[in-house]
């Protein structure tokens, strides 16, 4: 997840999609948020999105949309 992570260009609006996610690492959680702290010096806007129950997301530190499914 790192590398993918360092290569994602300056200046680009990301979306990490935990939608699909019954469970999310601890050091993936990690590797995500230190991503998001460094993420305002390149220019980069992170969002995440998450699970209606937010199991994930709130350990995460970036600004978040729900799903919401009909």
């Amino acid at each position: 997840m790192q590398k993918q992570l360092g290569r994602v260009p300056d200046g680009a609006n990301l979306m990490i999609d935990l939608t699909s996610t019954n469970y999310v690492d601890l050091d993936n959680i990690d590797i995500i948020n230190a991503f998001i702290r460094n993420a305002d010096h390149r220019g980069i806007a992170v969002l995440i999105r998450g699970d209606i129950a937010e199991r994930t997301v709130r350990q995460i530190d970036a600004p978040t949309a729900e799903v919401r499914f009909a």
